[in-house]
């Protein structure tokens, strides 16, 4: 039986995993959210929709809107357990590869994605992504681009310090690196994400 807790994990899991994929095959950065809010006459318009203008971009495309799926089974979520948090990316991808004739290379695709969520500095950003949304609900998309960048080690303490103060993730009273030192490191270690590295 799925609980709320299982769908709140796996939507977070499968946002970080979009998230960090389009951060590294160079789209453009989007906010995030896990309690998504559809308004009474307003379509719901995924964020990876159409950048698909040549082959080449369609499976760049592709490869992103399968990491999220690919971000929970590396997560050690196992096959056929996952909450379905993706209906509608699934036909983009079959739309997608239907518009340039990639159905024979879903399944690189998919490995593609698979191997991009199992890389360290990937996973690292993943879980860090996936723990800010466990905890917030929502991030911008500044905040996703710092998460990764910080994962990597691109972003030092008193710059990740400066934007956790801006966006009110601390109180004055906690803003010292050695609290975001802390925080950093409970996120990037915690167990809800197991890297490949440990097992």
């Amino acid at each position: 039986m799925t609980t709320a807790l299982d769908l709140r994990t796996h939507a977070a899991l499968y946002e970080a995993g979009q998230a960090v994929a389009r951060f590294r095959l160079g789209l453009e950065p989007v906010g995030l959210s896990i309690v998504p809010i559809i308004k009474p006459g307003v379509e719901e318009v995924s964020a990876n929709r159409r950048c698909d203008v040549d082959m080449e971009s369609a499976r760049v495309q592709i490869v992103c809107l399968l990491a999220g799926n690919a971000a929970q089974q590396v997560a050690g979520i196992p096959r056929g357990k996952t909450v379905r948090v993706g209906d509608d990316d699934l036909e983009e991808v079959h739309a997608i590869a239907d518009l340039w004739g990639l159905e024979r290379e879903l399944r690189s695709c998919k490995a593609r994605a698979t191997r991009m969520m199992r890389e360290p500095t990937n996973a690292q950003a993943v879980f860090a992504i996936a723990n800010c949304l466990l905890a917030r609900d929502e991030i911008s998309a500044e905040m996703t681009v710092l998460l990764i960048h910080y994962a990597d080690g691109d972003c030092s303490d008193p710059q990740m310090l400066e934007s956790l103060l801006k966006h009110g993730w601390l109180d004055f009273d906690d803003s010292h690196v050695s609290v975001l030192r802390t925080i950093m490191r409970q996120l990037i270690s915690t167990v809800l994400w197991r890297t490949p590295s440990s097992g």
